[in-house]
């Protein structure tokens, strides 16, 4: 998702709202809108979006550095770095 990835968080915003209706199940949109909310300091929002990552079926996913990654595993990576820094 650029508009994150570049720091445009109001364009960030703007993509996710018009994608939410579709995508709202889907493990990589909800772990972009979970960066999203962690990143506009909606810490608690952020932990309950990636928690339904983690509680849900495993999904392949190719993260921003070209890894690919489970996506459980990449939203209990999410959540280390909300809780620990």
């Amino acid at each position: 998702m650029e508009p994150l990835l570049s720091g445009d968080l109001d364009g960030a915003g703007k993509q996710l709202e018009a994608s939410k209706a579709e995508y709202r199940d889907d493990p990589a949109w909800l772990l972009n809108f979970g960066n999203w909310l962690a990143r506009m300091g909606r810490v608690n929002e952020a932990l309950a979006v990636l928690r339904r990552v983690a509680a849900a079926p495993d999904t392949k996913l190719v993260v921003a550095s070209g890894e690919v990654v489970g996506s459980q595993a990449a939203s209990r990576r999410a959540m280390r770095v909300l809780r620990y820094g």
